[in-house]
């Protein structure tokens, strides 16, 4: 490709991510308004919509990737999943099911995991050799977290009573297609 073609897609790469982050701040401003309708998730929610919109404007700054991009969507995630866990109490779940604990922290350890190599890749750029290793343990990481989040997401909509299931059908379908995307990306 030339490199006309190439700033094409870069600028329509940004178009898009600044459009999901208006997205992402316009649902989060319209929850905020009624967050008790999340139960204790709805402040969770919100968060998570903040965070995943500087997530936005950082892919959006820099579509070529730097490392920026991926602080941010560790701790979009690390938002997200705390929503998740949040959402569990909406019918008083998350005391019954003592195994959702374990998988969240394991998946917040490798989210934090993740932070702590887009540090280290900051200082160890020039390195191609490192660098390799770096993209394949980020990959291992982002796998691992959109495959944990979309078995909570499981748990949490299947186990939910019909009347629960109302309100976690807009949640429950936007972190499947956010983690179902990241699964296939």
């Amino acid at each position: 490709m030339t490199d006309a073609s190439v700033d094409i897609w870069q600028m329509v790469t940004s178009l898009i991510q600044i459009c999901a982050a208006a997205s992402a701040v316009i649902a989060a401003i319209l929850i905020a308004g009624r967050r008790e309708k999340f139960g204790a998730a709805g402040k969770a929610i919100v968060a998570g919509l903040g965070l995943t919109a500087l997530w936005s404007l950082a892919v959006a700054w820099s579509p070529g990737g730097d490392s920026r991009q991926g602080l941010f969507e560790a701790l979009a995630n690390l938002g997200w999943l705390l929503a998740v866990y949040r959402l569990f109490a909406g019918d008083g779940r998350h005391a019954s099911l003592a195994p959702i604990r374990p998988l969240v922290l394991v998946l917040a350890i490798v989210e934090l995991l993740h932070l702590g190599l887009e540090a280290a890749a900051a200082v160890f750029t020039p390195n191609p050799a490192v660098n390799e290793t770096f993209l394949h343990l980020t990959t291992i990481f982002r796998l691992l977290v959109a495959i944990g989040g979309l078995v909570l997401l499981h748990n949490l909509y299947s186990g939910a009573t019909s009347h629960v299931r109302l309100a976690l059908r807009w949640p429950a379908l936007a972190l499947v297609a956010l983690w179902g995307f990241d699964l296939n990306l």
